[in-house]
């Protein structure tokens, strides 16, 4: 038998995506808020933070936002229906939602921010960024451009 070759070196990119994959369930579905926390602070954070001045500022958007979730998490296992992170999204955003903490509008609601709602929100659109970023590197593109794009 052929020895096997040694696994390739842990990088922030792979030990992210290995990250992400165990916060969804096979459908897509973010199944694991707590999971999904961590593999932004521990890969995504210092990954955009490796690239400068440039992605600074959204590396630290993200942390706040991730914060901001676990603060509000925190606040709703507190609560006597002991919402937590391990329930996951609809059971956070139920709690937030019954404690009354968003605003209902007529035309559009308002979030509160700071909460899991506001922090969530920002950091799906803070991923979705971030992957059309690295589509557009991966694709030959200089990073500048792959963000303008």
């Amino acid at each position: 038998a052929r020895p096997r070759a040694p696994p390739p070196p842990a990088t922030l990119l792979a030990t992210g995506a290995q990250a992400l994959r165990g916060a969804l369930a096979p459908s897509g579905k973010l199944r694991d808020v707590a999971a999904l926390l961590s593999a932004i602070e521990a890969s995504l954070v210092p990954l955009l933070s490796s690239f400068g001045p440039s992605m600074a500022f959204a590396a630290q958007n993200d942390a706040r936002n991730v914060r901001k979730v676990r603060a509000a998490a925190s606040a709703a296992a507190a609560a006597p229906d002991t919402a937590s992170l391990q329930d996951g999204v609809d059971r956070l955003l139920s709690h937030e939602v019954a404690s009354g903490c968003h605003k209902p509008a007529e035309k559009s609601a308002v979030l509160a921010d700071p909460s899991a709602a506001i922090g969530l929100t920002w950091l799906s659109r803070s991923l979705r960024f971030i992957c059309m970023w690295m589509e557009g590197v991966c694709a030959g593109g200089a990073p500048v451009d792959a963000a303008a794009a």
